[in-house]
């Protein structure tokens, strides 16, 4: 048994986040694919959500929720423990699972929101998230005690439908984040990404102050979504389970993206030696971290991946007090060195709920070797502790296995099998299906020889009787099952392929096959199943969530194009899907477009409104600039907004209406009603929407940047309506010094500059926002009343950019390239001034291209600035400059988030303008600074925010 711990002292969950919260309200720390909040507005959303809960005596109580992985779940899972109660974040996307843990788990309030409550049927008091206000009459008083129960856990008992709940405290909690922050430390420039572990990976993170990234479901177990992800957001560190990873290193965007991180931590589940053998070959420079860490027990050990072939010894957590015991008796210790079941005992250990213990769900009392009575938990795991006082996992004890990250017992399978009425017996095997994924597969017997049995019927009533991971992926019909001499059924030979399996590898090649034919073979593989008709439905042949992402990429090898797991829900047969992928062409995603994009006829008569505008549509209506936006027309007479947003998670002023769009959809995800009454009401439209992800590739930004602009333009075509379109000095070719003026423009003058700008290096997100500028140029010459507002880089305040981390680099390093080059930039509100400005005005007193911008700061100017700030800098060639950041390794976090092409920021073009704001650049630039770099920040060092 491990020495004896000693608990430290610990503050509650919720009161570390408000004392970190404190240091630094402004700093950004929380991130969703909609929203970013910063450290204060998270505290200020918790109070509100508490309020409420205060307000409904949630105090002691089991709450749970229920949401996406956003903002609002977080904020809900602290206003819980602020307010007293108990958390239970309830499983999404399992309505009769989720149903039956309410039950078990005696919750007695529900936090959700409208998406999700819509799902679940429950008499629960419900309080909705999407509106919450706070309720200033209620006193709120935070919980100080760490002793108290925080947590209500649902362990592997889901795959069965029957969950087992334990209850963990904040101390627990506490004692596991602080040992993962102390093995794997934050660094400055650390962000990360989470989801699938829920509030374990994000906890820590916001403790340390280092900012969290929530991916949604849809994002995490789609491995392209899950690349541009990480690269959009600049994620540096994120825990997988083995099967998400092995998905992942199956599509090269991904590859590339993961190689970008610094740390990532496995969990979950074991890492089978071929996809040890995988990651050292495709991630040879991140550090891999194995985690052993239960429910039941918090963390148990870690440590970092050894090359391929060698034994994972992990070290063990302070806290967690191991004994390995014999197999058959598990209260029967074993020497030093023996192998045996892994027991745990100590501080970290969780309290079963009441009937837990009674169904003997794996907690005891354990008599140690010192005669002491401790309680303990079976893990179920084998083991062996070794002389160094390591720990080497060694796999199941029972014949319980893992599917996709889930705790499945073969024989409650075949107990639920022998229910249905057509089945006599009933035995599950398991095998690793052709994508090296464990796999369940059930062979049964009729009652009759001769009966036609029905397997999907049978497939569709597992489902309803089971977790998604314990459905068998295939079901085969036996007249008996083979025996042993014993007389008990001989799993080897049930596990052995059938000789229909030996005709898969009798195909012709893939470019003589047909698109449903190469589809089918994709079901084929990832479902482990030979008899795939045009028909079949995916979700209906067992195919789940994870199963749906391996399709995805799966197809797209086979096929050479693009399909989604939303592509999947909408056609999920490999006829339909077929169909659906037919109008595709096979493409390199990584390929940017030879020639320049056409744009299709518009109405030759185009119907053209006079006068000022009455009702402006702003796409990209929740971003920095859309914002300033909406705020300046919001207080101008007479005009009515209509702000495009992606969900309605956003306040904005009363007189404003939001309209949710995607402009990576057809129609913006409108219906064609909806799409002809808008038409029908607006007049102006002004275009700022865009991705702005700088290292992803031309085709991630495609949707959005070009094929939503031509959507755009459609829209104000069929409106009549006057169309402003944000567009960038990106546009232009990578040259030092290079300036464009504003009479530069037009679809022929433009379009000769395409060859050059791609030779430039330029990113994916320059040459859609080329391509997005030569639609609307082509639209110009069809009768488009149409102006283009070309901007720089944008100084957002409290937001970090490009030039903010190219400057903290220099900073740090006390070198920057010397001269002569110059940056150029905006500020939101100047570019909003300027669109307003046009938007109110007629159509003809407008140049048809407006340069927005500040004057140019020079390198000479950029230097007293920054050591104005207290970072002196010294001046070097551009190539020497280079070479000494990247050797001390400052640069390292701005290759890895923005690619070596454009780091620098020193060879960008620049706009010429008949007018600057009377704004000083300098100044603004001085301010900007100021609130992005840290104070503390000194030459020749940057020290870790705190």
């Amino acid at each position: 048994m491990t020495d004896s711990y000693q608990k430290p002292q610990f503050s509650c969950i919720h009161s570390t986040l408000l004392e970190r919260a404190s240091i630094d309200a402004n700093r950004d720390i929380l991130i969703d694919e909609e929203r970013c909040l910063n450290a204060g507005g998270l505290v200020q959303r918790i109070e509100v959500i508490a309020s409420n809960l205060v307000a409904q005596k949630a105090s002691g109580r089991v709450v749970g929720i229920l949401t996406d992985n956003t903002i609002d779940a977080v904020a809900a899972y602290y206003a819980c423990l602020y307010a007293g109660a108990v958390v239970a974040t309830l499983p999404r996307g399992v309505p009769a699972v989720t149903s039956q843990i309410i039950a078990n788990g005696n919750v007695s309030i529900l936090l959700t929101d409208r998406k999700n409550s819509s799902a679940l049927q429950t008499q629960l008091p419900v309080i909705a998230l999407d509106d919450l206000k706070r309720i200033e009459k209620t006193a709120i008083a935070p919980v100080s005690d760490p002793r108290l129960q925080a947590h209500l856990l649902f362990t592997s008992g889901t795959t069965t439908g029957k969950p087992r709940t334990v209850f963990t405290d904040h101390i627990g909690s506490m004692l596991s984040h602080a040992w993962r922050t102390k093995l794997w430390p934050y660094e400055p420039h650390d962000v990360v990404g989470c989801n699938i572990f829920g509030m374990w990976d994000v906890v820590p993170a916001l403790h340390a102050g280092a900012p969290a990234v929530l991916l949604t479901d849809s994002t995490i177990r789609d491995p392209l979504r899950l690349a541009a992800a990480v690269t959009r957001y600049g994620i540096t560190r994120m825990m997988l389970t083995p099967t998400l990873l092995d998905t992942c290193l199956r599509c090269p965007e991904a590859v590339t993206a993961l190689s970008r991180l610094r740390l990532l931590v496995l969990c979950g589940e074991g890492i089978s030696q071929s996809l040890h053998i995988r990651i050292g070959e495709q991630l040879p420079c991140v550090r891999i971290v194995n985690l052993y860490s239960l429910s039941e027990c918090h963390d148990v050990a870690a440590g970092d991946l050894p090359p391929p072939g060698q034994p994972m010894h992990l070290t063990l957590a302070p806290f967690a007090q191991v004994n390995i015991s014999k197999e058959q008796d598990r209260e029967q210790l074993v020497p030093e060195g023996t192998a045996g079941r892994i027991i745990v005992s100590g501080p970290g250990l969780a309290k079963p709920a009441s009937t837990e213990r009674a169904e003997n769900a794996g907690f005891f009392t354990l008599l140690t070797q010192e005669s002491h009575r401790v309680d303990a938990y079976d893990t179920g795991d084998r083991g062996i502790l070794l002389p160094d006082g390591t720990l080497e996992v060694l796999g199941r004890c029972e014949s319980n296995v893992k599917i996709r990250g889930m705790w499945v017992a073969p024989t409650d399978v075949e107990a639920t099998l022998l229910r249905y009425p057509g089945v006599a017996q009933a035995c599950v095997t398991t095998s690793n299906n052709a994508m090296g994924h464990l796999s369940l597969q059930a062979h049964i017997v009729p009652p009759e020889e001769d009966a036609v049995f029905d397997v999907d019927a049978l497939h569709q009533w597992l489902r309803d009787q089971l977790h998604p991971a314990a459905v068998p992926s295939r079901i085969v019909v036996r007249k008996t099952l083979p025996l042993l001499a014993s007389g008990k059924v001989d799993r080897t030979r049930l596990a052995q392929p059938q000789s229909e399996a030996a005709d898969m590898d009798k195909k012709l090649p893939s470019k003589t096959r047909s698109i449903v034919e190469q589809v089918k073979d994709a079901f084929q593989k990832v479902l482990d199943r030979r008899d795939i008709k045009d028909d079949d439905s995916f979700s209906k042949l067992g195919g789940d969530s994870l199963a749906a992402v391996a399709l995805c990429v799966e197809v797209e090898r086979c096929t050479g194009r693009r399909l989604t797991p939303p592509d999947l829900q909408a056609a999920d047969t490999p006829a339909a899907l077929a169909d659906r992928l037919k109008s595709q062409e096979p493409t390199k995603r990584s390929d940017t477009p030879l020639q320049p994009p056409l744009l299709s006829p518009l109405p030759a008569a185009l119907k053209k409104r006079t006068g000022s505008p009455t009702t402006i549509l702003v796409t990209g209506a929740t971003g920095s600039l859309g914002k300033q936006l909406v705020h300046l027309l919001t207080s101008t007479a007479g005009v009515k907004v209509l702000a495009m947003v992606r969900s309605n998670n956003y306040d904005f002023p009363e007189n404003v209406r939001t309209v949710v769009g995607d402009l990576t959809l057809p129609q913006l995800g409108w219906s064609d009603a909806t799409f002809d009454a808008i038409a029908l009401e607006v007049d102006t439209i002004i275009h700022v929407g865009a991705d702005t992800n700088i290292v992803a590739p031309y085709s991630d930004l495609h949707d959005a940047n070009v094929r939503g602009t031509d959507t755009v333009i459609g829209l104000a075509a069929r409106a009549g309506a006057k169309l402003l379109m944000v567009s960038s000095s990106a546009v232009f070719p990578l040259h030092c010094g290079t300036r464009w003026s504003e009479s530069f423009h037009g679809f022929e003058r433009l379009s000769a500059h395409r060859a050059q700008l791609i030779a430039s290096g330029a990113d994916g997100y320059s040459l859609t926002k080329h391509d997005a500028e030569l639609l609307a140029w082509q639209a110009c010459e069809q009768g488009l009343p149409l102006h283009v507002i070309r901007i720089p880089h944008i100084l957002t305040p409290n937001q970090p950019s490009r030039l903010s981390h190219v400057a903290k680099a220099w900073a740090a390093s006390g070198i920057m390239p010397e001269g002569p080059w110059h940056w150029q930039f905006v500020d939101p509100h100047t570019i909003a001034v300027a669109l307003l400005s046009i938007a109110l005005s007629s159509t003809d007193d407008t140049s048809p291209l407006v340069h927005v911008t500040l004057a140019p700061v020079s390198a000479d100017e950029i230097q007293t600035v920054l050591t104005s700030l207290g970072h002196a800098t010294g001046m070097a060639t551009l190539p020497a400059c280079t070479e000494a950041l990247c050797k001390e390794g400052t640069l390292a976090p701005l290759i890895t988030r923005y690619g070596p092409a454009a780091t620098m920021c020193v060879n960008e073009p620049m706009l010429e303008a008949k007018t600057h704001s009377r704004t000083d650049a300098t100044d603004t630039l001085c301010r900007y600074l100021k609130e992005v770099m840290p104070a503390s920040m000194l030459a020749k060092e940057v020290k870790p925010q705190r």
